[in-house]
């Protein structure tokens, strides 16, 4: 009898002990396994409406004069909360607008006022593959090649031209490149980055409007025609620089600069229109320059063909090419 009562005392407490495990593991799987979901779900409808309602009192609420008067604006006849809540979204939308524009609508201040000299053009550059390369090594890492004839390019061009380096690049890592090539700012007027671009379809867009300057007298030199989509007439498209050692372009190309400066051209854009690509006008620049230094035959000197480029710009101009050097 004794063994009897002993087994089932025992029975009972397991018993107890399992339904009070089981008990607890029901509890349990309330919020966990398969059931995670809902406090999930709980979590982000608080987190989604605690978000719609600071956006209602921080965007929605209409703005106010100094006098704290509300100031009358198109979504004040609607209903209030209806009110708020497009005026939250407008603000929404102009906030991101504000991040695609350019940090301002003047990017450059304005020009300096005699006694002071203001170069009376406006060479704006792209860094990267058109001045620099950037190249990687396993020893050095990523580091910017500088392209041939670099400092050339800048001393012959700085005194004509207000040299404006706009690059694609953030500031943080077009900044140091720029000190390095200019550490005293000599010739390189101004530095602009990828926070004054206009963001358009996933690209990042020069607009030469914001720079503060007669467009007539502009130049943008890039190898990338969809950042130039604005402004193609002041747009001169060269071949981008790979990083070859024997590259001359930047030469070519700062004589054919200076050959426009010399020539007081006041519409650079009738230049460009003729093809603002490099391929078309600097072999054009060579052949001419290669008759006034007398490379032509006297046959061909006699009777010579007229470009599309000579018929817009002045007849004066091309006595500059007899100096410039190659």
């Amino acid at each position: 009898f004794d063994k009897c009562a002993c087994i089932k005392r025992c029975s009972a407490y397991y018993s107890q002990s399992s339904s009070g495990s089981s008990g607890e593991k029901s509890q349990q799987s309330g919020w966990s396994g398969r059931n995670a979901w809902k406090l999930g779900f709980i979590t982000l409808s608080c987190s989604g409406l605690f978000g719609f309602g600071f956006a209602l009192a921080t965007w929605g609420p209409p703005k106010k004069d100094d006098n704290g008067i509300e100031i009358e604006d198109k979504f004040s006849r609607m209903p209030i909360i209806w009110g708020y809540i497009c005026r939250a979204w407008s603000s929404l939308l102009d906030f991101n607008q504000s991040i695609k524009d350019p940090v301002s609508e003047k990017l450059l201040p304005d020009p300096v006022q005699p006694p002071y000299y203001q170069p009376p053009y406006t060479l704006v550059m792209e860094m990267t593959d058109v001045l620099v390369h950037p190249d990687w090594k396993f020893r050095t890492g990523w580091r910017f090649k500088k392209r041939p004839a670099l400092e050339l390019f800048l001393q012959q061009l700085s005194p004509h031209y207000e040299v404006v380096v706009f690059t694609n690049e953030s500031a943080m890592t077009g900044g140091p490149v720029l000190a390095q090539m200019d550490p005293q700012g000599q010739f390189i007027h101004f530095r602009l980055f990828r926070e004054a671009t206009r963001y358009k379809e996933g690209r990042h867009i020069k607009d030469l409007s914001c720079l503060n300057r007669d467009l007539s007298r502009v130049v943008l030199v890039d190898w990338d025609s969809t950042a130039a989509q604005l402004h193609p007439r002041n747009s001169l498209i060269i071949k981008r620089w790979d990083g070859d050692e024997s590259d001359k372009e930047l030469i070519e190309l700062a004589a054919f600069l200076r050959m426009i400066a010399m020539g007081s051209v006041n519409e650079v854009r009738l230049v460009l229109d003729t093809n603002g690509n490099s391929m078309i006008l600097l072999p054009f620049f060579r052949e001419e320059h290669g008759k006034l230094s007398g490379n032509s035959s006297p046959n061909e000197n006699m009777k010579p063909k007229k470009s599309p480029i000579q018929t817009v710009l002045p007849p004066n101009i091309f006595h500059f090419l007899g100096r410039a050097k190659i």
